[in-house]
């Protein structure tokens, strides 16, 4: 499955945050799907020289400022958890829609600060939580889903 009408190009996305999260979950997931990756903010030399070589046509940005300048169909938030507002807010602000991953904010004004903005913006966000698939998390929707009689 991919993300684009027929015969259009694919949704370019930026990525903030190449760590764990965007380099090994959200970036082949991404490229799985048919998005196009089209930048990656990070500032580490390291980190740097992986996207060249993952997405050699991602533009590489030092700042979420610099990313949010490009035509972009989505960001994707997969910074450090300290950056996850001030980055999806960036996003917002420039009218993008953001996917941003656990933790959604740290605090629940954060998480307030992140909805206001986008339903004063009219720009969509949802948090990216890919633990729901995992056996614990089946297994206790499977013991909440049962009928359970108790007798004491």
């Amino acid at each position: 499955m991919t993300f684009q009408a027929v015969g259009a190009a694919p949704l370019r996305v930026g990525i903030s945050g190449y760590g764990l999260a965007g380099r090994v979950f959200h970036a082949p997931l991404l490229k799985g799907a048919g998005f196009d990756v089209a930048a990656v903010v990070t500032r580490n030399p390291e980190r740097m020289a992986q996207v060249a070589q993952d997405f050699p046509e991602a533009q590489i940005c030092s700042s979420i400022e610099q990313m949010v300048q490009m035509e972009l169909d989505l960001v994707v938030v997969a910074s450090a958890n300290l950056a996850h507002v001030s980055d999806a807010l960036s996003a917002i602000a420039a009218g993008i829609p953001v996917v941003i991953d656990k933790p959604l904010g740290i605090t629940e004004a954060e998480v307030q600060r992140i909805v206001d903005a986008s339903d004063t913006c009219e720009v969509g966000v949802i948090p990216f939580f890919n633990r729901r698939w995992d056996s614990d998390a089946l297994t206790i929707k499977k013991i909440k889903d049962l009928k359970w009689e108790i007798n004491f």
